[in-house]
């Protein structure tokens, strides 16, 4: 509609129909109107763009997962038997009980095949700690000690016999970490004699 005096119809909005009758400030006033439309706009898109960066960051955070560990292979046992004497006698048995199975470690012969107990004769005077034939270790010197390495995956009971020793037991617990399950533990069982009343 055309204003009193025939001049641009008045603005609208923020300045009121009777403030405004020149084409000059109308045209600024429409400028301005349009600034802060556009400066608005700006904002919240700068605010948007903003927020939905931090949830893909906190997207891609929640998402992405832990270096890998590197977990080494390794048998759940090392056990070490020793005698109170000095020396393991040449007929020395170690019986391994576990989850699965059972299995009996023979120095007579010590290169049976076994699945979860690997043992090795380790004799005075050698320093390759072979596993050699059950002879005593009367021609290649005597037993100093016997490493068995135990696959069992879990707890063992091993008892162990050899001439001259009664037989001694022991319950071997396997022990675990939160990164690798489970962990390396180590044994010791000395043969020693009864003691005589």
């Amino acid at each position: 509609m055309p204003g009193v005096h025939g001049g641009a119809p008045a603005a609208e909005g923020r300045f009121g129909r009777d403030v405004l009758e020149s084409p000059r400030v109308y045209q600024d006033a429409t400028n301005l109107d349009a600034s802060i439309l556009v400066m608005t706009i700006g904002t919240w898109s700068s605010r948007a763009a903003s927020a939905c960066g931090m949830g893909l960051l906190l997207l891609a955070g929640a998402c992405s997962s832990p270096d890998p560990v590197d977990c080494p292979s390794h048998p759940t046992f090392r056990l070490i038997v020793d005698a109170q004497d000095g020396h393991v006698p040449g007929d020395v048995q170690i019986n391994v009980l576990y989850g699965s199975g059972e299995e009996l470690f023979d120095a007579r012969d010590p290169d049976a095949s076994l699945k979860v107990v690997f043992c090795k004769l380790e004799r005075e005077g050698r320093e390759d700690g072979g596993a050699d034939a059950g002879d005593g270790g009367t021609a290649e010197g005597p037993i100093s000690q016997v490493v068995c390495d135990l696959w069992t995956d879990g707890a063992a009971t091993v008892s162990v016999t050899a001439q001259g020793y009664p037989e001694t037991m022991r319950e071997l617990e396997a022990e675990r970490d939160n990164e690798c399950g489970l962990m390396l533990t180590e044994a010791h069982i000395t043969l020693e004699h009864e003691e005589q009343p």
